[in-house]
């Protein structure tokens, strides 16, 4: 019930706007009674239609098998570190898959032929790739999985290209920073050189331009849940300020304009919020798989944030950030678990 209510509270946020159904569209593009593609997805269901193999009820079957049957077990296998006993692995992993399955904007997208559900999918089938290549010491075993993960990452980049460049950065960064302990003072400097690329990258290049073109100057001109925030044409100061009241708006939901908007806060901001804190309060346990995990979180969210002036537009593409942010809990919170209680209890 509480997943059905916050999901009509985000169908209504995105789709009782003047922006349309973008399901819709992809229908239509398939069928060829549009020609501009946005993404690769709309391309390939007009290949599946060339060949025969299209129909929107087939496709929204396929996408409702992902999200009910694979996705949460992809996510408990994820979520559960090595070195725990196995008998705590599998409560650990079912729990974990049963939580996600009450993700409300995962369950609303299992129902047409949106591309998130697919995204999501490649997203997590990368994200285990990853983490073999970061278990594996062998030389031969590293360059056995670097190839498949070339190939996965490419395809999220062409779904949604700085997806795919964020996860391909984060997982650098992690290699890079894999030694570096995540102590108060590591996480405050690093906050601190943030801001500070983003401020250099606002004033003193053209990098985020076409970003802050598409939001505009003053934000969307339409759409009942946008925020009417534009970052152009403003001083390096109030560029940094507007961004993170937009990051509050967008990442964090805080945006309660209405009670619809309260609604979608309280049943998935929320717990984000919840898991959030709770991470962070565990800065001293996070291995390489969460500091990659926190790492894309941030230059993903970014991406977004600097592009998307609308909430509801927001609650579908941080989608990948709160499965990010969940995993990297659940696997914190479960070696906690597992060093307290060797063959514990949930």
């Amino acid at each position: 019930m509480l997943t059905v209510l916050g999901s009509l509270s985000f169908l209504d946020l995105l789709f009782g706007s003047e922006s349309g159904n973008d399901a819709d569209y992809y229908d239509a593009y398939a069928r060829g009674f549009a020609d501009f593609a946005t993404s690769f997805w709309p391309i390939l269901l007009r290949k599946l239609y060339d060949m025969g193999l299209y129909s929107r009820e087939g496709i929204t079957a396929f996408q409702l098998l992902l999200g009910v049957w694979l996705i949460p077990p992809l996510i408990g296998v994820l979520s559960v570190p090595k070195g725990l006993d196995s008998h705590f692995r599998r409560k650990a992993l079912w729990f974990s898959a049963a939580l996600l399955s009450l993700y409300p904007t995962l369950y609303v997208f299992t129902f047409d032929i949106y591309r998130d559900v697919t995204m999501m999918t490649i997203f997590l089938v990368a994200l285990i790739i990853a983490w073999k290549l970061l278990e594996s010491s062998k030389v031969n075993t590293q360059v056995l999985y670097t190839v498949p993960l070339i190939l996965v990452i490419w395809l999220l980049y062409l779904f949604r290209p700085y997806l795919g460049f964020s996860f391909t950065v984060s997982l650098g960064l992690a290699l890079v920073l894999a030694k570096l302990r995540f102590d108060k003072q590591t996480i405050f400097v690093l906050f601190l050189i943030y801001i500070a690329a983003l401020m250099l990258a606002y004033q003193e290049t053209t990098l985020l331009h076409p970003l802050l073109e598409y939001r505009g100057e003053s934000g969307f001109d339409k759409g009942g849940s946008t925020f009417g925030l534009g970052l152009l044409g403003r001083s390096p100061l109030e560029f940094v300020l507007v961004f993170v009241l937009s990051f509050l708006f967008q990442v964090f939901g805080l945006y309660l304009h209405s009670f619809k908007a309260l609604i979608l806060f309280l049943f998935e901001s929320l717990p984000f919020l919840f898991f959030t804190v709770q991470l962070l309060g565990r800065y001293k346990l996070p291995d390489t798989h969460t500091k990659f995990l926190l790492i894309f979180s941030v230059i993903y969210a970014t991406f977004f944030v600097l592009g998307n002036d609308n909430l509801g537009t927001a609650a579908r593409l941080r989608l990948f950030v709160y499965v990010a942010i969940f995993i990297a809990w659940a696997r914190s919170t479960f070696k906690e678990l597992g060093n307290q209680r060797p063959g514990g209890q949930l």
